[in-house]
């Protein structure tokens, strides 16, 4: 059950030189809370809808989004259950994967995650019963 297993290509990432529309838009399209932000391959954190909204006033993004990004993540050798404490813990329904080396592998959504939980066979069993 590690989280690999569970991994999202479909969901591209955010980049510090799109404009916060683009992100915006981005995030409002594929139903998120937030949205895992990069400048070139390095991992910065993840933006929160409302945060865009506000970003979209600055007249510096790229030096501003740092001030509005969280860092959370999970890593490729954590599980689905690891996963669901971590979105509780930060209020999301979105976690980018990275792997040991800070590599980005792919994202995990809560909608993924609650219907791979609900193939598991003791989850089948309590629904049958």
């Amino acid at each position: 059950m590690y989280i690999t297993t569970y991994i999202s290509q479909e969901i591209k990432p955010g980049k510090v030189n799109y404009s916060p529309d683009r992100l915006l838009k981005m995030v409002k399209e594929m139903k998120l809370s937030h949205l895992p932000m990069f400048s070139g391959l390095d991992f910065i954190g993840n933006i929160a809808e409302e945060d865009l909204a506000e970003l979209a006033f600055s007249e510096n993004v790229a030096e501003d989004i740092n001030d509005f990004t969280e860092s959370f993540f999970i890593s490729e050798d954590q599980t689905l259950f690891d996963a669901f404490q971590l979105m509780h813990i930060n209020h999301t329904n979105i976690l980018p994967v990275l792997s040991k080396e800070l590599k980005y592998l792919g994202c995990v959504t809560e909608q993924n995650l609650v219907e791979a939980l609900a193939k598991l066979p003791f989850i089948q069993e309590l629904a049958v019963s």
